[in-house]
């Protein structure tokens, strides 16, 4: 095959080149090209893919395009559509549709999928991020919040932010659970994508990227979240927190 093929990977704990269900894996991998194909038609662009080569990565599936450029900017149409960042036109809804479900009911586990078109950067395609039910909405999050709680076989990140009044449980992939946990009960400043109900409360969503946050106060982050929590603690001066949490 050529280094300017389109190379299709899926990432799970069973899912090798000898152990996965190579019908489902073939069906995925042709819903993905359709996608591709029609976002590249929407364009004005005709596609079309050749050959095929499955290498063990968990698992590759690699195909040739007709035309590289073609292939890599509908793939990158494909992953902003499946994100949610890009407004899905009507020619691919059954096709987006038909992905997810070939996604979310494949017989094996699918931590991770992305797709490489030649040279260019990896595209991620969201596995964990499910359709919003009847009532939600749809909507990015950026702000301060402080971390309650990281863990999960699939791991998840609970926040607590000032401006919810809730905490949000967010998916998060295990770079950004690993790097984030360091941070537990401090305040940090998060990017995320959530579902928030008919009532406004965020339901769930994923955590997208977060950074430390230095205040010149390192108890604030403390008063803050034991006054959301609604402990007393949250009311302590400086120097009467830091004894209760055995700084002093």
């Amino acid at each position: 095959m050529s280094s300017d093929d389109l190379k299709f990977e899926i990432d799970g704990p069973e899912v090798h080149q000898r152990t996965v269900d190579a019908e489902a894996a073939l069906s995925l991998f042709a819903s993905y090209l359709e996608l591709v194909r029609k976002a590249a038609e929407e364009r004005g662009v005709k596609l079309a893919f050749h050959g095929l080569e499955v290498k063990e990565k968990c698992l590759q599936i690699a195909s040739l395009p007709s035309d590289g450029l073609a292939a890599l900017v509908g793939a990158r149409d494909v992953s902003a559509m499946l994100a949610h960042q890009a407004p899905v036109p009507e020619s691919l809804k059954k096709s987006i549709q038909g992905f997810r479900k070939r996604l979310k009911n494949f017989p094996q586990r699918i931590e991770r999928t992305s797709v490489q078109v030649g040279g260019s950067e990896r595209l991620g395609l969201d596995v964990s991020w499910s359709e919003p039910q009847v009532g939600e909405t749809l909507e990015t999050f950026s702000g301060r919040a402080i971390v309650t709680r990281v863990g999960g076989k699939n791991p998840t990140v609970r926040l607590s932010s000032r401006l919810e009044p809730k905490e949000m449980t967010l998916d998060a992939e295990k770079d950004i659970a690993r790097r984030i946990a360091p941070f537990l009960y401090k305040e940090v400043e998060v990017d995320a994508r959530v579902r928030r109900d008919e009532k406004g409360v965020i339901t769930g969503g994923e955590l997208l990227n977060f950074e430390e946050v230095r205040d010149e106060d390192p108890t604030q982050a403390w008063r803050d979240f034991f006054r959301a929590a609604g402990n007393d603690w949250g009311n302590l001066s400086a120097d009467e927190l830091n004894e209760e949490i055995g700084r002093g």
